[in-house]
């Protein structure tokens, strides 16, 4: 019998309800890593062939083809199938984005911090937009001024994005308008950590390593810049590579900007490196990001 790409994604430890026959890449979460979208899937709109990857163990990307041969009243089918999927899937997603703006404008502002803000050792600076959701911590992922999704944090640190909402190229803005330096970053609470370790900068969260690859494309800076990756060397130990680090280099080289990254730390971000390295830690943190900073040199494309 053959076996459906959801079944296999299921088994390889990907957590989803659902597999989306778009053509385009997924983040999801996977067992080995709740915390984190590690889990990359495509699945081509004739549904024949899938392609996934767990970015913490998989050095590869594995792939999944439907058995059988196709036949060109099976292709036809397909595709009036692929085009019926993408018209649900606009459907839904719109429907998700307006039922999740009405959940964010309903919450109350975030006030006197949040066990999760207060427990990385981080103060409330950066936090003038946040909103709160009983105990969860509410950030919006915004792109081009208006709420594309949410992000739920616990005070824990469990995150979730509000299911259905697309969370490509959103970010996350710390604004100072004396700000001379943009830092990019992946999490918010390394977002915090550096905002609060620079005073004149603004910071861009881009939630992930591979978000931070796509707002690399489309970001139009201005000034100084410099991309403060994560130091996935744990997860180099594993599997041979560092995906903080190549997605760092892979963002800087898009904007034309400089790359910083902790290192001699325990933990692999910048929040981390202020909670290990104690009083001194923000003048270190500055030190180290200040000292790789590039005026944007955007690469010309043919």
């Amino acid at each position: 019998m053959a076996t459906d790409f959801y079944t296999v994604l299921v088994a390889s430890g990907f957590v989803l309800d659902r597999v989306i026959a778009d053509g385009k890449w997924h983040r999801v979460k996977t067992t080995d890593k709740l915390k984190h979208r590690n889990g990359a899937y495509l699945m081509r709109v004739d549904g024949q062939a899938g392609f996934f990857k767990n970015w913490a163990t998989d050095q590869d990307f594995n792939t999944w083809r439907a058995e059988g041969e196709v036949t060109p009243s099976q292709r036809l089918r397909n595709e009036a199938q692929a085009a019926a999927n993408r018209q649900r899937e606009a459907k839904y997603q719109a429907d998700q984005i307006r039922a999740m703006r009405a959940v964010w404008h309903g919450l109350p502002l975030l006030r006197g911090g949040h066990p999760y803000i207060q427990g990385k050792g981080l103060d409330m600076r950066g936090c003038s937009n946040l909103r709160v959701d009983g105990d969860l911590l509410v950030i919006p992922v915004t792109r081009d001024g208006l709420v594309m999704s949410i992000q739920t944090i616990s005070p824990d640190g469990e995150k979730r994005f509000y299911t259905g909402c697309p969370v490509k190229g959103g970010v996350y803005l710390m604004d100072r308008p004396s700000a001379v330096l943009t830092c990019f970053v992946e999490g918010f609470a390394t977002g915090l950590a550096v905002y609060q370790s620079i005073h004149q900068c603004r910071v861009v969260v881009c939630f992930d390593s591979g978000n931070l690859v796509e707002v690399a494309k489309y970001y139009q800076g201005r000034g100084l810049g410099v991309v403060c990756a994560d130091n996935d060397w744990q997860t180099a130990i594993r599997i041979g590579t560092n995906p903080g680090l190549i997605a760092g280099q892979k963002a800087a080289e898009s904007m034309g900007c400089g790359m910083a990254y902790p290192e001699d730390i325990e933990g692999s971000d910048w929040a981390d490196a202020i909670a290990e390295f104690g009083e001194d830690a923000r003048r270190w943190v500055s030190r180290k990001i200040m000292g790789k900073a590039l005026p944007f040199r955007r690469k010309e494309t043919a």
